[in-house]
């Protein structure tokens, strides 16, 4: 009877039996809620494309640039030898060098 009970309770907070949206179930707007409105426009908020740069950068000249319109990502980055991912989050500011890969990089603040 008590697992009846929480299912039943369980299904009134669904109103009229249905899912809600993923607005619905957001909470606290922030960067899933900048994501579900953009889409909701047909737009793209964060990009995914992979960023394939020019064979000469990487040096502290000229850094890798990653687009990101926030202050903060998340780079991965596929070492061309041994084809392993290296995960490092990218800030806003100056360039940025990352041992595990040799190469530096550096965040190209973009709007939307």
């Amino acid at each position: 009877r008590a697992s009846r009970g929480a299912m039943g309770a369980s299904r009134a907070l669904c109103a009229g039996n249905t899912i809600p949206s993923d607005m619905e179930q957001n909470v606290g707007g922030g960067r899933r809620g900048a994501e579900v409105e953009a889409a909701a426009k047909g737009e793209v908020y964060f990009h995914r494309e992979p960023v394939t740069p020019p064979s000469d950068a990487g040096t502290l000249r000229n850094p890798i640039l990653v687009p990101s319109n926030l202050d903060v990502r998340a780079v991965g980055f596929v070492d061309p030898a041994s084809h392993q991912t290296v995960w490092f989050n990218l800030e806003n500011g100056p360039v940025h060098y990352i041992p595990e890969v040799g190469l530096f990089f550096k965040l190209n603040k973009v709007e939307g």
